[in-house]
């Protein structure tokens, strides 16, 4: 997932959902979490992703370790409720 982390993005939502359904475990799939923290959501998203291995946050990220991503990735998620159709999308 790329994108600022916050509320109206979902990323929470997807994190949740990611580990309930034991995904990485069942489809060897790691969620990979590019964007910066809003602060509305950072203490719950941290509480979250600590110590699970099979998500990788990494903030902000270069254009470089952006393509490196999509390149490697088998699909990207982009679950926010209220955005039309933007760059995340584009570059995925």
């Amino acid at each position: 997932m790329l994108g600022a982390v916050e509320p109206r993005k979902r990323q929470v939502e997807v994190v949740r959902t990611f580990q309930r359904l034991s995904i990485a475990r069942r489809a060897r799939l790691t969620l990979h979490i590019i964007g910066s923290l809003h602060h509305l959501v950072a203490s719950e998203f941290r509480t979250l992703i600590e110590g699970d291995s099979d998500i990788v946050y990494s903030g902000y990220a270069s254009d470089q370790e952006i393509t490196d991503a999509f390149a490697a990735a088998r699909f990207s998620i982009f679950a926010s409720e209220d955005e039309g159709f933007g760059l995340p999308i584009t570059e995925a």
